[in-house]
């Protein structure tokens, strides 16, 4: 039977007498599992009905796919990749077994020596048969190959590896493997030994064994990750595959990955080339941002050239130089003599000399800011010592300053002042004309509507109440026709001016668009109020536009709704006051509905 044409005729037959071994070893094996699995009284799996389902099920399927193999064997050649899907489906019917026959051990309530037995010879079982599985259809010469193959088609770093372990023949085992990568290897026996080697080179990788007399692979762990010069060496674990707590553990602490005895030579060429080039990608990112820093360096001799306020303050955070920007900015600097004192001792006098404009919280939400805005002792410190994202003052005098500040490598922080007064009323104005009718300086549809979202989820007990009054102009159409659009506009424009002149403080006026308007009257009012307001409305709309000895019938149809009896949302709310609105127009114009 010719598996692999790759493959010679002597082992062929090799690998025929492994196959023929494979069906007799999990026949037997088979069997016992089977029996082990019958042997559990229906009692014992009552409560784990479905998890004794899936065991059953999965034996039968080992049963079903052994057979299928049995026979794909003697009918016709297997391939390489074949084998693999092969090894891949055997290896999840026997985890199936494997892993529920785990967990009902794990989920017993109390204690049944009888099932424990019958699923310990199942999980025996199973291990043996994934050890059987693993080497199903694998022959010397692929693995051989597969190890060949990485190597020739994966462009590898190299460096120097220290492998530390007890055992000699282990030592010499993982030594030569790399070797064979082009890596420098050298040996430490113990831990004592891998710091004496340590304190006097650096590698570029550590292979660590867990276990070791007298100090174990895990203190050395934490010795090493605990050091300024060695935390940043990858270490890889070495450990038996029933030490899995103790990969666990030392992955906690540091470790960049690990590896299981035996070794799988492609995965742990694999696995150290991972972590030598993260290691190199980390070395090449350090020395870029040493470059940077030493750049901003040299650029501090040219400090008083720079139009913002410039600071330097050591790793004791006291003021090392600044320049005659910051200076202008807070006098209080001279008063502390100039330099040598500590940010901190500069904000707190500059508090003190009432530097910060302190009411300016109350004007939030007027302001478009999008940075943190700060101006007490701690939240500036904190800043500080935390250098991120840029945060702002607000002086006095109403000047703008944005604080950019970053740390020194070695210790100290470097500070940049800049005034953004102008940059602030920019935004001022660009939000202001975002939020605002351009013609008539009325909020528009977004800013109405956000205003009372704003209301609402402010609201947490459920106590605000507040009317619309929504209207458009009837005749408007004709007044433009007649007049024109600027006699238009001015129409709009008085008209605006005169609403928000009859209404108190509180309460808040829109153009909506075109020659939609919507009053909202903030607090709860009685029916009689309501009337007034829509007759207020009309009075200020009139009856008419006269213009150059013409006239043309002009006036308001309103609809009022009432939040929330109507709706409890904006959305809601607009819809049923539009219907109320187009039925006063259709009842005759100037004049009102409420909402049904």
């Amino acid at each position: 039977m010719e598996v692999n044409p790759t493959i010679s005729k002597e082992n062929q037959s090799k690998q025929s007498h492994h196959n023929e071994a494979f069906m007799r070893e999990t026949e037997y094996i088979l069997h016992t599992m089977q029996e082990s699995l019958s042997n559990i009284p229906a009692s014992d799996y009552k409560q784990f009905l479905k998890d004794y389902s899936v065991i059953k099920k999965a034996l039968s399927d080992f049963y079903e796919q052994r057979d299928a193999l049995k026979n794909k064997i003697q009918k016709k050649s297997i391939t390489i990749d074949e084998w693999s899907t092969i090894r891949h489906d055997l290896r999840a019917i026997v985890s199936n077994i494997k892993g529920y026959s785990e967990l009902i051990l794990e989920e017993l309530a109390q204690s049944n020596d009888s099932l424990t037995s019958s699923l310990g010879h199942l999980i025996s079982g199973s291990e043996e048969l994934l050890s059987l599985i693993a080497v199903l259809g694998v022959k010397r010469e692929a693995l051989t190959q597969t190890t060949d193959y990485y190597l020739s088609q994966t462009s590898h770093p190299v460096g120097t590896i220290l492998i530390v372990d007890d055992s000699e023949e282990k030592r010499e085992n993982l030594a030569r493997r790399l070797k064979q990568a082009g890596h420098k290897v050298i040996f430490a026996n113990n831990g004592h030994q891998t710091f004496d080697i340590l304190s006097d080179q650096l590698v570029d990788l550590i292979l660590l064994d867990i276990l070791m007399p007298d100090v174990s692979g895990f203190e050395v762990l934490k010795y090493l990750k605990g050091k300024m010069q060695t935390q940043m060496i990858p270490v890889v674990v070495v450990s038996s595959l029933d030490d899995i707590n103790g990969v666990i553990e030392c992955i906690k602490a540091g470790a960049d990955d690990y590896l299981t005895m035996p070794i799988n030579t492609t995965l742990m060429y694999a696995r150290v080339h991972a972590c030598l080039d993260k290691k190199n990608l980390r070395d090449r990112e350090q020395h870029a941002a040493q470059q940077l820093a030493n750049e901003r360096q040299r650029l501090v001799a040219a400090i008083e050239s720079i139009d913002d306020g410039f600071a330097i303050f050591d790793a004791d955070d006291r003021l090392i130089e600044c320049n005659s920007v910051l200076k202008k900015l807070f006098p209080s600097i001279d008063h502390l003599g100039g330099a040598g004192f500590t940010f901190k001792d500069f904000i707190k006098k500059n508090i003190e000399n009432k530097i910060y404009q302190e009411d300016r919280r109350q004007n939030l939400d007027s302001i478009h800011t999008n940075h943190p805005l700060t101006s007490s002792l701690e939240e500036i410190v904190k800043f500080h010592n935390n250098p991120g994202l840029p945060y702002e003052h607000l002086l006095k005098n109403g000047t703008w300053i944005e604080v950019i500040e970053n740390k020194i490598p070695g210790g100290g922080v470097v500070s940049l002042f800049k005034d953004i007064t102008d940059r602030k009323a920019r935004e001022e104005r660009m939000k202001h004309l975002a939020d605002h009718d351009s013609l008539t300086g009325l909020i528009n549809r977004s800013a109405f509507t956000r205003a009372l979202d704003n209301l609402m989820t402010a609201d947490h007990n459920h106590e605000l109440v507040y009317t619309l009054f929504y209207f458009d102009l009837d005749g408007f159409k004709e007044v433009n026709d007649t007049f024109g659009h600027e006699v238009g506009d001015e129409v709009l424009i008085k008209l605006a001016h005169n609403l928000k002149a009859a209404l108190r403080k509180e309460d808040i006026v829109a153009r909506l668009g075109g020659d939609e308007f919507c009053i909202a009257l903030i607090g709860k009012i009685n029916n009689q109020k309501m009337k007034e307001v829509a007759d207020k409305i009309n009075d200020i709309a009139g009856t008419s536009i006269d213009y150059n000895n013409k006239s043309v019938p002009f006036g308001v149809s309103i609809g009022v709704v009432i939040y929330p009896n109507d709706g409890d949302t904006i959305d809601k709310l607009l819809t049923k006051a539009d219907q109320a609105m187009y039925i006063s127009k259709k009842s005759g114009k100037r004049t009102y509905t409420f909402a049904t």
